[in-house]
């Protein structure tokens, strides 16, 4: 998870608490596993990275699912995935994960379901 100080300013200016989302690096490191997965709550934006961020470059090939479409995976973009939509990654990329409601409610809940 990223520091709370790295973002508190911007989210104090927009009246947001830091238990208003889940904001966090993660790394994709897979070959498509079939296990697409939703969020029954949570809106959800990732952020591919790349060199120019200090990552290590997207391998080529790497893929986002949303939906039924298929994106390459390219540093710099947004992927938007709105409640209830599946999606599911592919390949080796770092991203940043922005998610409001948290991914992991104040119960320890977490809203995270995969397609049977």
């Amino acid at each position: 998870e990223i520091p709370y100080q790295w973002y508190q300013k911007t989210m104090k200016a927009i009246g947001a608490k830091k238990s208003d989302l889940t904001l966090q690096v993660g790394k994709c490191v897979q070959t498509y596993d079939g296990k697409d997965h939703y969020h029954k709550m949570g809106h959800q934006l990732v952020v591919v990275m790349g060199s120019e961020c200090g990552f290590s470059d997207v391998l080529s090939g790497s893929t986002m699912k949303v939906g039924n479409e298929i994106y390459p995976a390219i540093a710099g973009e947004p992927y938007y995935f709105a409640t209830n939509i599946p999606h599911n990654f592919r390949g080796e990329f770092y991203f940043i994960n922005l998610q409001n409601p948290p991914l992991i409610d104040e119960n320890g809940v977490d809203d995270y379901y995969e397609l049977m």
